[in-house]
């Protein structure tokens, strides 16, 4: 069974699930792990857009 796996990988037409991830300007829909480096980015640049509403940060 594991020869069967290992086969189909090897011999498949590609490797790459999403060719379209490996563009220059692809931009995932989540960044998995990166909550806390979000989060800082938010405080830094809070100060910065003062009371700006939501809406025109989006």
């Amino acid at each position: 069974m594991n020869n069967n796996v290992i086969e189909d990988e090897l011999f498949s037409s590609s490797v790459i699930k999403n060719p379209s991830a490996l563009d220059f300007d692809y931009i995932p829909e989540k960044l998995p792990h990166r909550d806390d480096q979000l989060r800082r980015l938010a405080q830094i640049f809070k100060p910065l857009l003062g009371n700006i509403s939501q809406n025109a940060v989006i």
